[in-house]
């Protein structure tokens, strides 16, 4: 299969996504033996008989291409169920969180994709650790929306700006008019994932944040004091710098 760079609507973060229609090849056609008991959320595939009298080579390639694209699909629910359990208990660590869900997994029978926690184990076995050691501190990864305490599945950076003001700024900063009732609400709820569509369909903009982050700016030369934000943002910035310290054991004062 070829490497597609179009996101999916179900798009949660770099490298997190759903396959896209856009990767149906010509050629390509249904392929029978799939069967989901919906209710029970089971499954099995079972292969047809034309498809067991093609060469193995040829059925190898066929389900590795299958599984790469099933794997990438588990891969998106496991992160996306992980990210819905964060909301519950977001004051425990990660691996406390990690822990518990795959109790969870567990539990229910849910076997969980091999790469769920590939790029976490990767930046600290490869960095981290090494860099830990040599500078004597110990590093902390952080989730945004926990930290800050953001009441969204998704969070960036954006998120500690309420998306009404977002979306004020984004429509300041292209001279258009977006009015939040057009945002999708299917998704992923980031504020900058739900603009996209829209700038793309109602206005053939490719949605560049750093448009936005200008207009930002030029805001920021009229803030002087904290109650010139916008409503909210000061609560979660204060909320932020205060997950921040706790875990690095440093007095906010």
């Amino acid at each position: 299969m070829r490497d597609f760079n179009e996101s999916s609507r179900y798009w949660l973060s770099p490298g997190i996504d759903a396959p896209t229609r856009s990767e149906i090849l010509p050629g390509l056609r249904p392929m029978r033996g799939l069967y989901v008991h919906v209710d029970a959320g089971e499954a099995v595939f079972v292969p047809t008989d034309d498809f067991m009298r093609a060469t193995p080579l040829w059925r190898l390639d066929v389900l590795g291409d299958i599984a790469q694209a099933v794997e990438r699909t588990q891969q998106h629910a496991a992160v996306d169920y992980f990210r819905r359990l964060n909301q519950r208990r977001p004051d425990l660590t990660m691996d406390r969180r990690l822990a518990a869900f795959r109790r969870v997994c567990d539990e229910g029978g849910v076997v969980l994709p091999p790469n769920v926690e590939a790029p976490k184990k990767k930046i600290e076995d490869l960095y981290l650790k090494d860099l830990a050691k040599d500078k004597q501190q110990r590093f902390r990864v952080f989730q945004i929306g926990a930290a800050a305490k953001i009441k969204k599945t998704d969070a960036a950076i954006e998120e500690l700006f309420t998306d009404e003001y977002y979306v004020d700024m984004a429509n300041t900063a292209y001279g258009v008019k977006i009015d939040m009732t057009e945002l999708p609400k299917d998704g992923s709820d980031m504020i900058t994932k739900r603009l996209e569509p829209v700038m793309k369909q109602k206005y053939g903009y490719e949605f560049d944040k750093g448009r936005v982050v200008a207009e930002m700016l030029k805001r920021f030369d009229n803030w002087r004091e904290a109650k010139d934000l916008p409503p909210g943002t000061a609560d979660r910035a204060a909320q932020l710098f205060k997950t921040i310290n706790a875990a690095f054991n440093v007095s906010g004062k």
